[in-house]
């Protein structure tokens, strides 16, 4: 099962697609995330967004943020933030 992901910086959709896991930087500390989570809207602060792909050879995607806010349904998570850098 999978879960949908957007993430969202005010330029550009940054990715758009299908991810095992999220793992975000929470006003509180890291926030895992998987398929069939609660419903969650919360506050991003400045640190390492790392999802993981589907498929074979899915490996761990990561993204530095400054900030943003996560919306997360069942299935979908969307990830609204002002992006630092890639890796």
């Amino acid at each position: 099962m999978a879960l949908r992901l957007e993430i969202i910086a005010a330029e550009k959709i940054i990715f758009e697609g299908e991810v095992e896991s999220l793992v975000a930087p929470g006003i509180d500390g890291q926030l895992g995330i998987l398929p069939k989570h609660a419903t969650l809207i919360t506050v991003l602060q400045a640190g390492e967004l790392r999802y993981r792909t589907t498929g074979t050879g899915s490996d761990v995607q990561k993204l530095y943020i400054n900030s943003g806010f996560l919306d997360v349904q069942a299935d979908h998570v969307a990830a609204l933030i002002e992006v630092t850098a890639t890796e």
